[in-house]
């Protein structure tokens, strides 16, 4: 779970991904979210080259519970779901 500039909290996760990939799961849909700077910022100091692509999953309805998406979205990726196909309420 990961903080970007502004005001919300995204996923940033390896999980059934190839070498050298990362998804950033962000709920908001926001289109200022850079992958490849949030990838920069995680993997600079290990000198790695990460691709990463933006994975646009459920979308809030408020501007207050990125938190709490971004806290669901990690449970169902460590328990094995894809949270693409989870709703939450």
């Amino acid at each position: 779970i990961r903080h970007t500039s502004g005001n919300q909290w995204v996923i940033v996760s390896s999980i059934n991904c190839s070498k050298d990939v990362i998804n950033v799961c962000d709920s908001l849909h926001d289109t200022y979210i850079k992958p490849h700077c949030i990838s920069y910022s995680l993997f600079s100091n290990f000198r790695l080259d990460v691709s990463s692509y933006l994975i646009n999953i459920q979308r809030h309805s408020n501007k207050c519970d990125c938190g709490l998406f971004a806290i669901a979205v990690a449970f169902e990726l460590v328990t094995g779901n894809d949270p693409l196909k989870q709703r939450f309420i």
